[in-house]
């Protein structure tokens, strides 16, 4: 009876990158406004989409429309390898990490709405999956989405519609962690 282990990893996934962020508030408040959102954090301006995989490489699944954002906002892809463990890190225990370092500590309701809304009545259930947190966490990259190879819009025809594909993003140059004029980016690093 437990929900997809999917939707658990990307969730903790997510997670992952509030926790580790140096502005958690700003990535909470940013974080999926509604559960259609096409990527996980918008500030309106700049977007981040969070990519996990328990694969050997790091190979993701996009969609064409996810790697294609409007021209005057920054697309970053992060991405976390995972590795599901007996005993490790799991949804509560990054909540619990995370509500120690924001400074407004209303924002926890703001998550747990979110993990709600998402795993529904399997809530309870998802607190008995782990992932090894160090290995996860010293795996994570962020890519500029301009980097990733991707299909242009112009190649396909007008009445094909909703194309994925998967990428390995293994041999692309990840983004160096440096000042942006992104008040979404900055809040990573």
């Amino acid at each position: 009876s437990r929900p997809a282990l999917k939707t658990i990893q990307g969730l903790w996934s997510e997670l992952l990158i509030i926790e580790r962020s140096k502005n958690p508030d700003y990535l909470i408040k940013s974080w999926h406004q509604t559960s259609t959102d096409k990527y996980d954090f918008n500030d309106g301006i700049d977007k981040i989409e969070v990519k996990s995989t328990i694969k050997n490489r790091r190979s993701h699944h996009f969609s064409l429309d996810q790697l294609n954002p409007n021209s005057t906002s920054g697309l970053i892809i992060a991405s976390v390898l995972i590795i599901e463990t007996g005993t490790g890190s799991n949804i509560f225990n990054l909540i619990e990490s995370i509500e120690k370092k924001i400074e407004n500590k209303s924002l926890i309701s703001r998550v747990n709405e979110i993990i709600t809304e998402t795993l529904g009545e399997e809530f309870e259930n998802s607190f008995e999956t782990f992932f090894d947190y160090q290995y996860s966490s010293d795996s994570i990259l962020f890519f500029k989405s301009s980097d990733i190879p991707t299909i242009q819009k112009s190649n396909i025809p007008p009445n094909i519609s909703n194309v994925k594909f998967e990428c390995d993003l293994t041999n692309i140059k990840s983004m160096k962690k440096s000042k942006t004029k992104s008040n979404l980016y900055n809040s990573l690093f």
